[in-house]
């Protein structure tokens, strides 16, 4: 609540030409995003102080189910190909899971699970999300 109060300070002073604040947010204090899955709701929700954006995915069906728990993305690939799933393209990949788990761009994203296990986005979600997330983002499936 704190930083969303600092930030609007700092949008009213620079609307209005007001200077002297130079640093909106203290030194150590700097917002980390966070990418929140919830597999019962299929939304991820990507949260960077203030800023919250809750996204409709597809996650995996029965029988490729994507894993429970606390993963960090290790790596992003614009370009991404499953060589295990027919060449699939997989545009803007937040990879979170060694065994071939990531956060990607599909042309398919239904309103239930229906991947092999990786998070489906809308191609222009999962190309503002690949904007925003640095590698080493904290990624949480329950």
């Amino acid at each position: 609540m704190k930083a969303l109060k600092l930030l609007l300070l700092g949008l009213l002073m620079s609307v209005f030409g007001i200077k002297g604040v130079a640093n909106a947010i203290p030194q150590g204090q700097e917002s980390k995003p966070t990418i929140t899955i919830d597999l019962k709701a299929q939304t991820l929700t990507y949260q960077n102080g203030g800023i919250a954006r809750t996204f409709h995915c597809s996650t995996g069906r029965p029988g490729y189910t994507t894993p429970k728990g606390n993963f960090t993305v290790y790596a992003k690939e614009r370009h991404a190909v499953s060589y295990k799933y027919g060449n699939t393209p997989m545009p803007f990949t937040l990879w979170f899971h060694r065994a071939g788990y990531g956060i990607h761009s599909s042309t398919s994203v239904p309103n239930h699970p229906a991947s092999h296990g990786c998070v489906r986005l809308k191609y222009e979600d999962a190309k503002w999300l690949f904007g925003q997330v640095p590698v080493g983002t904290p990624v949480i499936i329950r």
